[in-house]
C-alpha cells in the first residue's frame, strides 16, 4: 500500500474549543494510482487528459472524422435489417431472419478484413471467403485471395507480386477495376493463369502491376509478367 497524508480536527471536551492535530498518514490507493498515471502520461498528459473530461461533460461527445463513419457504419447495419430482413424480401421466420443477420456479419467482417485492417500503401493477399465467413457463391474447389490496390498510393511505382508454384490445378492472377469507391469492382482490367504463367529458372513467377511496362520481352519470357 502507499500512503497519504491527511488533517483532522481534534476537539476538546468543552464545547465551542478545539485543537488542530499534528498531520497524520493513512494508507490510500489513490497516490500509487495518480503515480501510475504520471509515470505512463507524465502531467502534460493527466492535465490533458482531465481537460477533455471536463469538455465532454459540458459539450458532449467529442466529435472526430472515425466516430462519423463509425456511426454511420452502425446506420447502414441498421438499414440492411429492415430493408432485406422483411416480408419485402420473403424473410419472416425467426430462423432466417437469424441467418440474415448472420450473412450481414460476414460482409461485414470481410469489409473490415479488406479496407479497414489493411491499406493498399501494403497490400496484402487474404482468403476471400473461409470456412465460416462466406460471400457471395462460395467455390469449394477453388481458393480465392483478394488485395486493394491503389497506384496513386505508392507514388507511381506500382505493385511487384511475386510467389511459386504449388500442386494446384489451376493458378490466376486478375486485376479489377472499379469506378467508384464503393460497390464491388467487377469490371476485369488484365489477367494472368497458369497456362500463360511462365516461370523464372528457379521455378518463381514474378508479376508487375505498374502504368508502364517495367520490363523487356525476354525478361518477360524468363518468369516475369506485366498486368496493365
Amino acid at each position: 500500500s502507499s500512503w497519504g497524508w491527511g488533517r483532522r480536527r481534534r476537539r476538546s471536551r468543552k464545547r465551542g474549543e478545539g485543537t488542530i492535530a499534528p498531520l497524520t498518514f493513512c494508507s490510500s490507493r489513490q497516490p500509487l494510482k495518480l503515480k501510475i498515471a504520471v509515470d505512463l502520461m507524465g502531467w502534460q498528459g493527466i492535465m490533458n487528459v482531465t481537460r477533455e473530461s471536463i469538455a465532454g461533460r459540458v459539450l458532449g461527445v467529442k466529435k472526430t472524422e472515425s466516430r462519423k463513419a463509425y456511426h454511420d457504419l452502425l446506420d447502414t447495419m441498421a438499414d440492411f435489417d429492415i430493408a432485406y430482413l422483411g416480408p419485402g424480401r420473403a424473410v419472416f421466420l425467426e430462423d432466417d431472419i437469424a441467418e440474415g443477420h448472420r450473412m450481414a456479419t460476414h460482409l461485414l467482417r470481410t469489409g473490415l478484413e479488406f479496407f479497414v485492417e489493411q491499406t493498399p500503401a501494403r497490400p496484402q493477399l487474404r482468403r476471400f471467403v473461409t470456412p465460416d465467413r462466406k460471400m457471395m457463391g462460395d467455390n469449394p474447389d477453388a481458393l480465392y485471395y483478394f488485395a486493394p490496390l491503389n497506384l496513386s498510393m505508392t507514388s507511381g511505382k506500382g505493385y511487384i507480386l511475386q510467389g511459386s508454384r504449388a500442386a494446384e490445378v489451376y493458378f490466376s492472377v486478375t486485376l479489377y477495376g472499379s469506378d467508384s469507391q464503393a460497390g464491388y469492382a467487377e469490371r476485369v482490367i488484365s489477367e494472368v493463369n497458369s497456362e500463360q504463367l511462365q516461370l523464372t529458372d528457379s521455378g518463381e513467377f514474378i508479376i508487375h502491376l505498374t502504368p508502364k511496362e517495367p520490363v523487356s520481352r525476354h525478361q518477360a519470357c524468363n518468369g516475369n509478367h506485366w498486368l496493365l
